[in-house]
């Protein structure tokens, strides 16, 4: 039985990986980058997200150069199934990446929340800003009454 026959395909996570030379030396393929250059980039974050998770409290450095290297990957793909799902509308959204995570209930719920804290954000900074200029507005008509001379 040969290969077209009837094998299944093994499924692949879609990132090309070359093979690893010297300490760390991950990199990804083509023109998606190079993991070598971003390499520590997440590295204070995980190890503090880790030790919420029981881990150490100073992770190995092998362990957090492997988790972030799994995040990495993870957020490249999940990039790229994004961006071809926008090819289309040619514009990449939010609402791309919800769709890919919708079949999760425990991502779709987070990423739900995050949207709405998000918002919630976006709409208080608007409203301190309005706050702002309000303010500013009464003292410049204040002072523009004070130095108009009086009849």
């Amino acid at each position: 039985m040969s290969a077209a026959e009837g094998k299944p395909k093994a499924k692949t996570t879609g990132v090309k990986r070359k093979k690893q030379t010297g300490a760390g030396a991950d990199t990804l393929d083509g023109d998606r980058g190079n993991v070598q250059k971003r390499r520590g980039l997440f590295a204070k974050d995980l190890k503090v997200i880790m030790y919420g998770y029981g881990d150490a409290e100073q992770p190995l450095p092998a362990t957090v150069d492997l988790v972030e290297d799994i995040v990495v990957d993870y957020v490249t793909v999940m990039m790229h199934k994004a961006m071809d799902a926008s090819m289309k509308r040619g514009k990449l959204d939010t609402e791309d990446l919800v769709q890919l995570v919708r079949k999760d209930p425990q991502k779709f719920g987070r990423v739900k929340e995050l949207l709405v804290a998000d918002s919630e954000i976006k709409a208080a900074k608007k409203s301190f800003e309005e706050d702002e200029e309000i303010e500013k507005g009464v003292v410049k008509a204040v002072a523009a009454k004070s130095d108009a001379p009086e009849p």
